[in-house]
């Protein structure tokens, strides 16, 4: 019985921590299309400035996939440095464009 209720355990974490980077980075490509690239659907009299653009930067820049090179595992070196870069990241760049939008916009 624990061994089952061990390998529920350790599938469920698996699921989050797989869909964990996915959910992050839409919520913030959502945020930052709202930000930056839907104002100017809205009110298309609106000229686009250097800010708008800088904004779409951000947005794209999210949206980049990531490096798809492959590296041995006994040539990568683990740490929780990675694991929190990780899972930080997208908050990070988050704050960043939320900073940007409340400064320039």
């Amino acid at each position: 019985m624990k061994e089952l209720i061990s390998l529920i355990g350790a599938v469920t974490l698996v699921g989050i921590l797989l869909f964990y980077g996915p959910i992050c980075y839409g919520f913030v490509a959502m945020k930052f299309y709202n930000w930056y690239g839907l104002k100017d659907v809205l009110w298309p009299s609106v000229t686009l400035t250097y800010w708008n653009f800088v904004g779409m930067i951000l947005l794209f820049a999210v949206m980049r996939p990531g490096t798809s090179a492959s590296v041995k595992s006994e040539y990568k070196e683990e740490s929780t440095v990675q694991l929190a870069t990780g899972i930080l990241m997208p908050w990070i760049v988050f704050l960043i464009g939320w900073l940007f939008k409340i400064i320039f916009f």
